[in-house]
């Protein structure tokens, strides 16, 4: 992860030959009664040594007139920055690394270079050496609930090592002491986001500048984010942002910036209200369930605080972090969908009611914004800007559908059932469908020769289709009607009986009967209103259902037989 602050590949930078800064450094040493335990190489030919002439010549950059303070603050920035780049490019070059080992070596001490970085088993960053060489980085945690590593303090002169970041939802690392003659405090570590609606780490610490000469304090860490809210929870509290570091440098040297807070964690999303049932004549008279409402969406945790500026003993206090901004609400949930009504039965011949659809939860609330450091720099340091407020839902939910009238074997068809109404902005149930009417009895046949058979009867009329249910108050589209039931076809008409036989012609057979009328068709069902907001719209009308069938005439009866011939009517009867 990023370091904020002064990260190890700003302190390395190159830019200079090596054996100079060496030269320079025992100079520095020589200034304060540190003799070198070894004389400083000769300088070769492409040894550039006029910068450290020039850094110390009375005239170095002061001209005639010129201010003695800010000559003084422009000399010891500039002198401290050059040095410390110098140290850098020497130490980390491979003469440099040869020649420090060996005279750390012969001290018994470890005098010239930088402290190891921190690891997982040691995440704290080891000391720079006790003369030239900044901290070591603290290691940046991967496990929750863990702090991050201390940055390791520098020795005299030298920069101390950042903090670690912390894992999830634990603390940054604090900077480490910038090193007694002159040296910057570490920045502190980050904090960790929160997990599961848990609050975020808070940042680190920044180090403390010690030196006598020249240095600021390390800039606070930044707080963790809270983490965002389960199911219709709310989000975590932002993390505090670190305090800056102090500077209690007695020349030179500014305190370290607070920390940022850490934004709010996000709410969660209201759940989705459960389905309602389906119908059942055996424990709801065939009606199905309402749905459940949505629950609503949990409110954005708040913006954690700025850390304060850091003291500065001859300097100007350190700038107040800002405060985190709050996190936003959580969405709302969306309302469930009513149960289909039951079908009819023979012994429930009228389909149940849909159950109603139900309404949507409500958004959550966005997160206050955290509140700026204080104690640094008057009039530096911004609140946190509050989080915005969930989404709401726009979509209920929708009614069940009316169960289907029963086909009647005999008689009217079974009624379907009501839709149920939509939820607040869901749709009306459709209407179920009314049942097909019955069939027409047959026609018995005629009695007697000759006899007309008699007619058959009616079929029955098809169910009522059910009423769409209404749309839900915040705009639903009402449900359709259901379509009529089909009318029952007519009976058979009876058979007629045949013609009884004659001394001359035979007797007429009988008529067979009319077949029975079809069924009048079913009324389709009403469409449901529509709901109160404008967007909503009525259902449409359902279709009637079609008349029935006519019954089959029935069959005619046969002539009756002609008698034989006699003496007075020779031939014989048709």
């Amino acid at each position: 992860m990023s370091r904020r602050g002064n990260p190890r590949s700003t302190r390395r930078r190159g830019a200079r030959a090596a054996i100079g800064a060496f030269a320079a450094a025992g100079t520095i040493g020589g200034a304060f009664g540190l003799s070198p335990l070894a004389p400083a190489p000769p300088a070769h030919a492409d040894a550039d040594l006029d910068w450290l002439v020039e850094l110390f010549a009375p005239a170095a950059g002061l001209a005639a007139g010129s201010d003695p303070l800010e000559a003084s603050d422009v000399f010891g920035l500039d002198l401290y920055t050059v040095l410390h780049d110098q140290m850098q490019i020497w130490i980390t070059s491979p003469l440099g690394i040869q020649i420090d080992t060996t005279i750390n070596q012969l001290a018994g001490a470890y005098l010239i270079g930088n402290g190891i970085d921190g690891t997982a088993d040691n995440p704290n960053g080891g000391a720079g050496g006790l003369w030239f060489g900044d901290g070591g980085d603290g290691y940046d945690q991967s496990l929750a609930g863990v702090v991050g590593g201390n940055g390791g303090a520098a020795g005299m002169f030298g920069d101390g090592g950042a903090g670690g970041d912390g894992g999830a939802g634990a603390a940054g690392g604090i900077g480490g002491a910038g090193g007694w003659f002159m040296g910057n405090g570490g920045a502190g570590g980050a904090g960790g986001e929160g997990v599961l609606g848990g609050v975020g780490g808070a940042g680190g610490d920044g180090g403390d500048a010690l030196a006598w000469f020249f240095g600021n304090g390390g800039a606070g860490g930044a707080g963790g984010a809270g983490g965002s809210g389960a199911v219709g929870a709310g989000g975590g509290m932002g993390g505090a942002g670190g305090a800056g570091g102090a500077s209690l440098a007695a020349q030179f040297g500014d305190g370290g910036r607070g920390g940022a807070g850490g934004t709010g964690g996000t709410g969660g999303a209201g759940a989705t209200g459960a389905d309602g049932q389906a119908g059942d004549f055996a424990s709801n008279a065939g009606a199905g369930g309402d749905a459940g409402d949505g629950g609503n969406g949990g409110s954005g945790g708040t913006g954690g605080a700025g850390g304060a500026g850091g003291a500065s003993a001859h300097g100007t206090a350190g700038e107040n972090g800002n405060g985190g901004d709050g996190g936003r609400g959580g969405a709302a949930g969306l309302g469930g969908t009513g149960g289909v009504g039951a079908a009819g039965t023979a012994a429930h011949p009228d389909g149940g009611a849909g159950g109603n659809g139900g309404d949507p939860g409500q958004a959550g609330g966005g997160g206050a914004g955290g509140a700026a450091g204080v104690g640094g720099r008057a009039g530096t340091g911004a609140d946190g800007i509050a989080g915005a407020a969930g989404l709401a839902a726009h979509s209920g939910g929708n009614g069940g559908a009316g169960g289907a009238g029963f086909d009647a074997v005999t008689g009217t068809g079974g009624a379907g059932g009501h839709g149920g109404n939509g939820g607040a902005y869901g749709d009306g149930g459709n209407g179920g469908a009314g049942g097909q009417g019955g069939r027409g009895t047959d026609g018995s046949d005629g009695t007697g020769a000759g006899a007309t058979g008699h007619d058959g009867g009616q079929g029955g009329t098809g169910g009522a289709g059910g009423t769409g249910g209404a749309g839900g108050a915040l705009g639903g589209n009402g449900g359709h009607g259901g379509a009529g039931g089909v009318g029952g076809t007519g009976g058979t008409g009876g058979n007629g009986t045949d013609g009884a036989a004659n001394g001359v012609a035979g007797g007429v057979g009988g008529n067979g009967g009319d077949g029975g009328r079809g069924g009048t068709g079913g009324t389709g069902g009403t469409g449901g209103a529509g709901g109160t907001a404008t967007h909503g719209s009525a259902g449409q009308q359902g279709v009637g259902g079609a008349g029935g069938t006519g019954g089959t005439g029935g069959d005619p009866g046969a002539g009756g037989r002609g008698g034989d011939g006699s003496a007075s009517h020779i031939d014989g009867g048709r």
